[in-house]
């Protein structure tokens, strides 16, 4: 006599005990798909009915964000892209050496006028 498993109560023969029972490819194969079917079918619509809400994130809780490539922006509600850090030090580095020459300039001027007087 054939078993049935406890979740989807699908059809199922030992072969131990059942050896000499014909096997019936409609009852043992086809409804045992039909039900496998029908439940992959609930657990997707299941899934589907999920909803899920995640809170915006805070400066003080964590949550969702949405990203920005802003350099220039002054919200404390976006996150910055990897290529806004990027351009952020880039332009950062650029304003360090262009100081730098800009003393030099500057070094090099005074010590001219300390040297030779007001041009």
């Amino acid at each position: 006599m054939a078993s049935s498993t406890p979740n989807l109560n699908l059809l199922k023969k030992n072969p131990a005990t059942d050896g000499n029972d014909t096997f019936n490819i409609d009852t043992m194969l086809n409804q045992n798909w039909d039900k496998i079917d029908g439940a992959i079918g609930k657990v997707q619509t299941d899934l589907g009915n999920i909803k899920i809400d995640i809170p915006d994130a805070t400066l003080t809780s964590k949550g969702k964000v949405q990203l920005s490539s802003s350099t220039s922006g002054t919200s404390e509600s976006l996150a910055a892209t990897e290529k806004a850090v990027k351009d952020a030090y880039d332009r950062g580095s650029a304003g360090v050496m262009a100081a730098g020459a800009a003393e030099t300039n500057a070094k090099n001027y005074t010590d001219q006028v300390n040297r030779w007087g007001a041009l």
